[in-house]
């Protein structure tokens, strides 16, 4: 991530409503930041740069899922209460527990059973960036490591890779083929 966060200028370069609502609670506040994490972050936003993924069936792509969109799908998925919050402009922080108590990184948060949040193979990367800025340091971003560990890590760790999150259109329909896999109809 070292040599693309250089082109952004943090979260003035995010401008479109439909992308700055993936880290709504940070934008909502007002916080603004120019700091690596929220241009790493900017970057993974871009549409522009994640439009390979997009398609015609696609209202968009980007690098990742925001911390606020991993938390509550996968809070609705497996029914419990995760959560993510904008602390301050540096970044985000995490909670298992509904809000009673927030950290800057969870062993263990998630299942390494599912790979929609954790991926299942360590051959070419360790775990996905977040497209969310952590609370930790101006430097790190959130990550998602394959043991389900949510993570904080600065953007020159080479270890981690991109899982691009794709949009569809509202009028896009998936069929389960009953193997965990969905085919777009």
């Amino acid at each position: 991530m070292d040599n693309v966060y250089r082109d952004y200028t943090g979260s003035a370069s995010i401008t479109d409503p439909a992308i700055k609502a993936l880290n709504n609670d940070y934008f909502t506040k007002g916080y603004t930041s120019t700091n690596i994490n929220m241009r790493a972050v900017a970057y993974m936003l871009d549409t522009d740069v994640w439009s390979v993924y997009a398609g015609d069936k696609a209202e968009y792509a980007v690098g990742g899922p925001s911390i606020e969109m991993l938390m509550a799908s996968y809070s609705e998925k497996y029914g419990v209460d995760y959560r993510a919050r904008a602390s301050r402009r540096t970044g985000y922080q995490i909670s298992n527990n509904g809000g009673s108590s927030w950290q800057n990184y969870i062993y263990d948060m998630l299942s390494t059973s599912d790979s929609t949040y954790v991926i299942n193979s360590i051959s070419k990367a360790n775990g996905m960036w977040v497209a969310s800025p952590s609370d930790y340091h101006p430097d790190y971003l959130i990550s998602v490591n394959w043991n389900g560990y949510v993570n904080n890590r600065d953007y020159s760790h080479l270890d981690l890779g991109f899982r691009p999150l794709v949009c569809l259109k509202s009028d896009v329909r998936l069929q389960d083929n009953g193997d965990g896999t969905y085919t777009i109809k």
